[in-house]
């Protein structure tokens, strides 16, 4: 199109956001802003945007923004926007809301089309696959063109007219995340197509003919192949290595690696299910095993078997066919059906000989299809010769959001645990998030960097590169952290009225209770070894004699500094639940609360660990604690 004319329509789409904003009001504009990223509007998807990303604005925006010039009727209860408004919008929407809005968006779209676009007849499906395609071309357009050229290909070769310009359509109001991408060649050549598409659908309605029918269109078109070609090869084809995938020895592109030559590796990989859904083949596979893959994705493997047997069978296919093309060993292939696997061989440059002395760790969902994947490459890589362990936090999945919450807090117990260990015992602990999904990748990153020696990533760009990233060092301001609180919401709830110090983002509130979230969880193991090691803390139905506070502070070994204080937690925490009811700490196994048989007073004794006791006398609902040390010096002096 002239310059002229882009220009007018920028003019024009300036003039309605404008006169839109002026009439309604910021908010308004907020919420259009954000239901211009969808292609096609319906009343309940605009609510569910403004519910979800714009609730400051009035509910009323829906009607407002759906009834305005910025959008036009084209079915019964759907609508759209004019491309130029569209592009404004979005372009102000990335301006004050970064790519990351972009992403979340992306994820909302595709989980409301996965639940809402459900229906078998062609529309709803076409309609849902644009939807899907959208959120690609704003956050992976480099997937989203590969899509894309292959659908429209495929359509031209079926001389299926009407598809051919509906996916030119597509890709036209695709155009500027594309070409901000650098497939600005795919925009010319399906111009192209779509020009000689409508001259020969008018010439004859009933076939394609003319040009599209004599000539293949990847003559015709010239640029489609390689473009089709080079995005379908795996990333990692192009920043692996520079020579050719036949050289027996590949120059391997590898950056900022912090690892020194001796020292090992734990590798923590995050596991996508690339390794099975790379497996479908477009041209011979039935279309619709993509929708039934996406709808059946949070099943486990008991309910997949109970409520989708045909996404049970359709796995299995997939999983045939990744075992075979990774027993044949052509590291090419497997490269390009798995992005962990792709991030493996690059770390050892091609020789996963080298890798022998490491350790590896795959996190997968608790779902039927992570856990197929996760078994594969496991057995893959063991018969290479490395150590490979999976780990699953049980339940965990995308299912909902308390699914998500309850995995990632076993995540974090886990990830304390090993890395805490491993990285004292001498390893490089490494996070590889190539084929994380944004939301888990959105913790990894945070994680990574209080636990990780290095994450590592992808740079994109005309030439990627496989780049580690060095942690970064990260003090936390610890003046936020109320210890005696965050130790008790560690272990059961307080009162959400002794919260009012504590940042939100460190906790959940259910009812009137408080519990420490993710972050929370993860912030407080950062640094409670540090807090409940320095001086003694006061827990809630407490108290502390001399003679207890004087064998505190002859502890030496500051583990057992840290072992007392989160026993102590546990026993304020009960005590609390019970309204100072002591028999609730002899109901408890772990504590083996017991009374003193050979003293006149009633003195009780329990365990911190199989070496240390407490020993206390209780009144009033308080536990007034006495004396702390071995079994022997405890029991000698109560």
């Amino acid at each position: 199109m002239p310059t002229t004319n882009k220009q007018r329509e920028m003019r024009i789409a300036q003039r309605r956001v404008e006169g839109f904003a002026q009439q309604f009001g910021e908010a308004h504009r907020n919420l259009a802003r954000h239901a211009a990223f969808p292609l096609v509007l319906t009343p309940d998807l605009v609510y569910q945007i403004w519910a979800n990303f714009v609730p400051e604005a009035p509910w009323t925006a829906v009607a407002h923004v759906l009834l305005s010039r910025l959008c036009r009727q084209v079915s019964y209860e759907m609508y759209e926007m004019d491309i130029g408004d569209r592009n404004l919008l979005l372009r102000e929407l990335k301006e004050q809301f970064g790519q990351e809005r972009f992403d979340e968006l992306g994820e909302f779209l595709l989980d409301y089309v996965a639940q809402a676009l459900v229906e078998d007849d062609p529309d709803t499906q076409d309609l849902a696959q644009a939807q899907e395609w959208t959120p690609l071309a704003y956050t992976k357009p480099d997937e989203a063109a590969r899509e894309l050229a292959l659908a429209l290909s495929q359509r031209v070769q079926q001389e299926d007219v009407g598809e051919v310009l509906r996916l030119a359509s597509l890709v036209e109001t695709l155009a500027e995340p594309l070409v901000e991408a650098g497939f600005e060649p795919l925009l010319v050549d399906v111009s192209k197509i779509a020009s000689e598409a409508r001259d020969n659908f008018e010439a004859d309605p009933d076939q394609l003919g003319g040009v599209l029918q004599q000539k293949n269109l990847l003559e015709n078109a010239s640029v489609i192949l390689p473009i089709s070609e080079q995005i379908e090869t795996n990333q990692f084809e192009h920043l692996l290595h520079d020579l050719s995938l036949e050289s027996e020895a590949p120059d391997w592109i590898f950056v900022n690696s912090i690892k020194a030559n001796s020292m090992p590796r734990v590798v923590i990989s995050t596991l996508g299910t690339s390794l099975l859904t790379s497996q479908i083949n477009r041209n011979s596979d039935p279309s619709s095993w993509f929708n039934i893959l996406r709808q059946s994705a949070n099943y486990t493997t008991i309910e997949l078997e109970k409520y989708s047997p045909q996404a049970q069978d359709i796995i299995h296919v997939l999983k045939e066919k990744a075992i075979k093309n990774l027993n044949e060993g052509n590291i090419r292939n497997i490269r390009l059906a798995s992005t962990e696997l792709s991030v493996i061989y690059a770390l050892y440059q091609g020789n996963l000989e080298q890798g022998k002395q490491d350790y590896h760790f795959l996190i997968a969902s608790d779902t039927a299809i992570s856990t197929e994947t996760a078994n594969i490459i496991q057995s893959f890589l063991s018969t290479q010769g490395l150590n490979v362990q999976i780990y699953q936090p049980k339940g965990f999945s995308t299912a909902s959001s308390e699914t998500f919450n309850n995995g990632i807090d076993e995540l974090l117990v886990w990830l304390d645990n090993v890395a805490s260990n491993y990285s004292s015992a001498g390893y490089c602990i490494s996070f590889n998030l190539v084929a994380s999904s944004r939301v888990l990748q959105a913790y990894m990153d945070i994680i990574g960097m209080l636990y990780a020696h290095e994450l590592i990533y992808v740079l994109e760009g005309a030439k990627p590169t496989l780049i580690n990233i060095p942690k970064i060092p990260i003090k936390l301001d610890d003046s936020i952290i109320d210890p005696v609180k965050f130790a008790l919401m560690e272990i059961g709830s307080i009162d959400v009225s002794q919260i009012t110090t504590i940042p939100e983002i460190f906790i959940y509130k259910i009812d009137n209770k408080a519990i420490l979230s993710n972050w929370g969880t993860l912030i407080w193991k950062r640094c409670k070894a540090d807090f409940l090691s320095r001086d003694l803390l006061y827990f809630p139905g407490l108290a502390y004699e001399t003679s207890f506070i004087s064998d505190f502070k002859k502890i030496r070994d500051l583990q057992y500094r840290v072992k007392l204080q989160e026993t102590l937690a546990k026993v304020s925490d009960l005590l609390t639940k019970a309204s100072g009811d002591i028999s609730i700490l002899k109901t408890n196994t772990g504590l083996d609360f017991v009374k003193f048989v050979h003293v006149q007073r009633d003195i009780y004794h329990f365990r911190v660990n199989q070496k240390l006791r407490v020993s206390c006398v209780f009144s009033n609902g308080i536990l007034g604690l006495r004396r702390y040390g071995s079994s022997n010096y405890v029991i000698n002096n109560p």
